[in-house]
């Protein structure tokens, strides 16, 4: 996750300063990342090793859903406040009359479902929101959706923006995600809005949605962004780092 941005529960916070400066080598998936953990530990002892990803040609999976008929919009995560998706269900009601037919699909479990169920009523939307829990398999869902969310309030290097970078999803991350930024350049490679801003991310979502053009040139570069993080690549990085062996093919 994002070391600058989450204060872990005691008495982790606490050991966390303590010891982190005992270890040998401290790994870290992004770059922001390594500039929090340097209040921790020397900097010499930091060595940044991307998250591995398998790409979506590895993937055969042939599930279909009845949402797929529909446009849709995408998020995979818990349900956890740190994910912002009350802002992203009230962006998703912003959004103009001609885009009612558009769906926002939810995969990830939480505490927090009942609470969000309830705010999707409120606002109205909860007949275009769809919620699935933990899918075992989410790769069908890049492949059929539009549009990809992280609205985050804090986050580290998201392996869920990742894969749908990979399947050539257009992405729009919120400007709370230093490991995202890494991978999200404004209008190069995904749309970048401000946290907790949901006109902000509905104009986002309503900008891709008129589009198609534009998702697809933005999904292209997103693409071609991550190439650089196919598992080879990262064990790769761990061979550098640490002289672990990558095992044969």
């Amino acid at each position: 996750n994002d070391p600058a941005r989450k204060v872990l529960e005691r008495p982790w916070e606490m050991l966390r300063r303590k010891l982190y400066r005992y270890a040998t080598l401290v790994t870290a998936n992004s770059h922001g990342s390594l500039q929090a953990l340097a209040a921790y530990v020397d900097p010499h002892k930091l060595a940044f090793v991307p998250n591995p990803l398998t790409p979506y040609r590895n993937h055969r999976n042939n599930y279909h859903d009845p949402l797929f008929k529909f446009p849709f919009i995408l998020t995979v995560g818990r349900l956890h406040p740190q994910k912002a998706h009350d802002v992203l269900l009230k962006a998703f009601s912003y959004l103009p009359e001609h885009l009612k037919e558009w769906r926002l699909a939810f995969l990830g479990k939480g505490e927090l479902k009942p609470t969000l169920q309830n705010e999707a009523q409120r606002l109205g939307i909860a007949d275009r929101v769809e919620w699935y829990g933990q899918v075992q398999d989410p790769f069908p869902f890049y492949k059929a959706a539009k549009i990809f969310t992280l609205a985050s309030r804090y986050e580290g290097m998201s392996n869920a923006l990742m894969e749908a970078m990979s399947c050539g999803l257009p992405v729009i991350v919120s400007d709370a995600c230093p490991g995202s930024l890494e991978l999200v350049e404004h209008e190069k490679t995904g749309l970048v809005v401000p946290v907790d801003d949901p006109r902000a991310l509905a104009e986002a979502i309503t900008r891709l949605a008129e589009d198609p053009a534009l998702r697809k040139r933005l999904g292209k570069a997103a693409q071609q962004r991550v190439a650089d993080f196919e598992v080879s690549k990262a064990l790769a990085a761990w061979e550098q780092t640490i002289g672990l062996k990558a095992p044969d093919e």
